[in-house]
């Protein structure tokens, strides 16, 4: 979890004083991210112990786990690893499904350019889907 998905679990304990100081944060957070904690209460023009309140607020145990929250980047999005065999099995069987109804939605029917039919499925990719079912 990094800073910013804790301050959103918990937005509802927060004052707006409190709100101000981390909208402050994350707007310099090139610069706080280089700061100690004296450093970081005069940029906001607070007392350290305000920011000692607020990060028990966020349920933060120290300052470290401040900045280390604040450097952690947004969690890694699961990559999903496909089989070049399952994608071509799977738009066949999309092409073939597009066959049966031979409509495409505001284009009428498709006149294919080549002998496999490539030509015309990847001009109209954009705008496929089935009418009729």
């Amino acid at each position: 979890m990094n800073l910013e998905e804790l301050v959103n679990d918990k937005y509802d304990l927060l004052t707006a004083n409190d709100r101000e100081i981390l909208t402050t944060v994350f707007r310099d957070k090139q610069s706080v991210k280089e700061m100690n904690s004296t450093q970081l209460a005069s940029f906001l023009h607070v007392s350290r112990t305000t920011i000692v309140r607020l990060m028990k607020k966020l349920g933060i145990d120290s300052y470290q786990e401040f900045k280390l929250l604040l450097n952690r980047k947004e969690e890694e999005h699961t990559v999903y690893a496909y089989d070049l065999q399952d994608i071509v099995k799977e738009y066949h069987m999309m092409v073939d499904e597009l066959k049966k109804h031979e409509t495409f939605a505001g284009y009428g029917k498709c006149l294919f350019s080549d002998a496999k039919g490539w030509n015309c499925y990847l001009q109209l990719a954009p705008y496929m889907y089935i009418i009729g079912k």
